[in-house]
């Protein structure tokens, strides 16, 4: 969204993604309180709980990070051909991969949506990242953290079990919404 979106109180303009930040410190500590009170009000009135105030707040004090500091839209909602246009010769061979997009998205969503599919948004999602040129090199350095094995967990497939079984019935109820049978 680098013009924003129609949200309450965001203003359409510059607009950044909250996922890979560099932020000064010395610049920014002095700003803390006002932020946290703009947090504060802004709780509850918009869809990006933390990208929106962030925004909000250094309007006009921000800067894009290059694509290879900052290689946004791979393998999720951008096709190949897509990403060859939009991005520079830096995203090629990029040192963060920001992973975009729901780790959890509707049924409804993956079904209907035809930039969505294969469903590649994040790793660690219900879905996985199938077709995501950098998904497995993700989960290969969680296993260099402490997090190590935690695919194999029943922690992480029954968190996985949950979310796809509260999409399908989101989508089910959706169904019948949409055939009159509720």
């Amino acid at each position: 969204m680098p013009a924003g979106h129609d949200g309450v109180r965001v203003p359409r303009g510059q607009y950044f993604n909250s996922g890979v930040l560099l932020i000064d410190l010395v610049e920014v500590r002095p700003t803390i309180p006002a932020l946290e009170k703009l947090c504060c009000r802004m709780k509850g009135t918009t869809p990006f709980r933390d990208q929106d105030p962030l925004n909000v707040h250094f309007r006009g004090h921000s800067m894009p990070l290059s694509d290879k500091w900052n290689a946004i839209g791979y393998g999720s909602i951008l096709s190949d051909e897509e990403i060859a246009r939009r991005f520079s010769e830096e995203a090629k061979d990029p040192a963060i991969v920001h992973f975009i997009g729901a780790a959890h998205p509707p049924a409804l969503y993956v079904l209907s949506v035809p930039e969505y599919n294969p469903p590649s948004t994040k790793p660690w999602g219900y879905v996985g990242a199938r077709g995501h040129p950098y998904a497995e090199e993700w989960w290969d350095m969680l296993d260099k953290t402490a997090w190590r094995g935690y695919r194999e967990t029943s922690e992480y497939k029954e968190t996985c079990e949950r979310a796809k079984m509260k999409t399908w019935k989101m989508a089910e109820e959706e169904f019948e919404r949409r055939i009159g049978l509720r």
